[in-house]
């Protein structure tokens, strides 16, 4: 009796990683996606660095607007009329979350779906409210 044995087939598998510019994702994914073999396993979005320090920016003035105007309501609440900012203690940093998407070869895809990059800003006010 003869048995047929189990063909001896490899699989190489390889990871590519690179950056590309939002106007050339649809190119991008449109080329590889249709390459045999490929598989898209998705995209992060990060910002330029002026995009960066503008959304830190953004971040911090809106940060400080609100941390004073709750500066101000307590001041109301327990009758006191000054605010004045004593401290900012800004121990973490803006940092960009990753935006994970999965992406496909369709021909619908449009590069406008990317996720935006995101950041959060984490400040300590200390006021005297007197």
């Amino acid at each position: 009796m003869t048995g047929s044995q189990p063909s001896s087939g490899y699989r190489a598998a390889t990871t590519i990683t690179g950056t590309v510019g939002r106007s050339n994702y649809d190119t991008l994914i449109q080329r590889a996606g249709r390459l045999p073999g490929v598989r898209l396993q998705g995209m992060t979005s990060l910002t330029s660095a002026e995009g960066q320090d503008r959304l830190q920016a953004q971040l911090l003035e809106k940060a400080l607007q609100r941390g004073h105007s709750q500066a101000e309501r307590t001041a109301s609440a327990l009758g006191l009329r000054r605010v004045v900012l004593l401290r900012i203690d800004q121990r973490s940093h803006a940092s960009p979350s990753l935006s994970a998407m999965g992406v496909n070869a369709s021909p619908r895809f449009r590069p406008e779906e990317a996720p935006l990059p995101k950041a959060s800003l984490s400040l300590a006010l200390d006021y005297c409210l007197n």
